[in-house]
Formats: C-alpha cells, structure tokens, sequence
C-alpha cells in the first residue's frame, strides 16, 4: 500500500483498475491526481517517452514519493508544457489531474504530424553538459 497523496495529503492512495484495463494505478479520490510506478506511462499510452528519466534541470519539489517519501522533482514531460513530477529513487511519476490527457493529446497530436520525438531527457553528467552547451549556444544567439 502507499503512502499518502503527494498533492493534498489527505488520504492514501486508491488501488484503481484502468479503463482499458491494461494496468492497475494509484489514484487519490480527493484531488483525482494519479501515480503511475515506473514504466506504467509506457504501458498505457502508445506515445509515451520510453524509458523516461529526470532531466539534470529539474527542480526539487516538496511533494514526497508517496513510494519511498523522497522527494519528486518537477519537469515539463519532453515536447508538452504539462509539468510532472518524479521521483529519482523509484522513477514513478505523479501526475496531477487533467495531465495525463493534456500529454497524451499534445503527443498524439505531435505523432500525427510526424513531429514525435521519443527520446527523454539525457540525466547525469551527460544531462548536465547538453543543458550547459545549450545555454551557451542561447546566450551567444542573438535575438532579433
């Protein structure tokens, strides 16, 4: 069983059985947020980011893992402007209500039009150095 809900702490989450019944999540009856354990994004939508890590950017947040009680780190979900959050010990995601079908339509709608990108954020050193060079190339741009 989990813990409490990492949005409004007022009550354990729900075990609840997907529509399409493809996977079993974790749901708060009280604000409708939704934690989906690692991999289970991929499971339940086809344009989900495989494998999806913590971008080196992301922001620590004081919602606690409602798995482990570390806290999540926030991020845009890769080509949305829907910020989730997640956690770095367990990989789970939360998502907040409505997020889950603003990403789904926002990729789908990206896949329709060829413009899918299913790669995830680079993490570690690595995803530090892309952030670096790419803050250097936007601060060395010139605009307008």
């Amino acid at each position: 069983m989990l813990g409490r809900c990492p949005n409004c702490k007022t009550r354990t989450l729900l075990e609840r059985r997907t529509k399409d019944d493809k996977a079993t999540v974790d749901w708060c009856k009280a604000c409708r947020g939704v934690w989906l354990d690692k991999n289970e994004f991929e499971t339940l939508i086809d344009v989900a980011v495989p494998e999806l890590g913590i971008p080196s950017d992301a922001q620590q947040v004081r919602r606690p893992c409602p798995r482990c009680h570390k806290a999540l780190h926030s991020f845009n979900y890769p080509q949305t402007n829907t910020t989730v959050e997640m956690c770095m010990k367990c990989h789970g995601i939360w998502l907040d209500v409505g997020e889950y079908r603003q990403i789904k339509s926002v990729r789908e709608t990206l896949e329709a039009a060829g413009k899918l990108h299913n790669n995830g954020p680079v993490a570690g050193i690595k995803g530090t150095l892309i952030t670096f060079v790419n803050s250097a190339i936007e601060a060395l741009t010139p605009f307008g």
